[in-house]
């Protein structure tokens, strides 16, 4: 599964192997934040993978720097019943090496370290990119 709200559901599928369509889905539109905002438009992601992966899927969560920022941290998507098995996203923290304009003013490196170290922990591979 896939959520975006700036890519088109052709353009998307334009760089799916052709194996791989029957397994691949997409939806355009964004995600809720919190649980208590979950809808069929606007899903609550740790639910969402929750009803709709089984332990024999092999998850691999993408997420946007805006998401993390809004987030601030990841431990209620990876909780003990996660079926999330690897995380990436852009890291983007407080941290010198950054434009100004590039950080995510609620985290810094490390907290964003302290995520990778929790969600290690609980057995999900965790990777970022600055």
């Amino acid at each position: 599964w896939a959520f975006d709200n700036n890519t088109s559901p052709s353009k998307f599928f334009q760089d799916v192997p052709g194996s791989m369509m029957g397994v691949t889905h997409f939806k355009r539109g964004m995600l809720a934040d919190h649980a208590e905002n979950d809808s069929k438009e606007k899903p609550f992601l740790p639910r969402f993978i929750y009803d709709h992966a089984t332990e024999n899927d092999y998850v691999i969560l993408k997420l946007d720097t805006n998401i993390v920022g809004r987030l601030n941290h990841l431990n209620h998507i990876c909780s003990e019943d996660n079926r999330i098995d690897e995380i990436v996203w852009e890291h983007k923290s407080q941290n010198p090496f950054m434009p100004e304009n590039e950080l995510a003013p609620d985290l810094t490196l490390g907290q964003t370290y302290e995520m990778f170290l929790t969600l290690r922990q609980q057995g999900i591979r965790a990777h970022a990119w600055m």
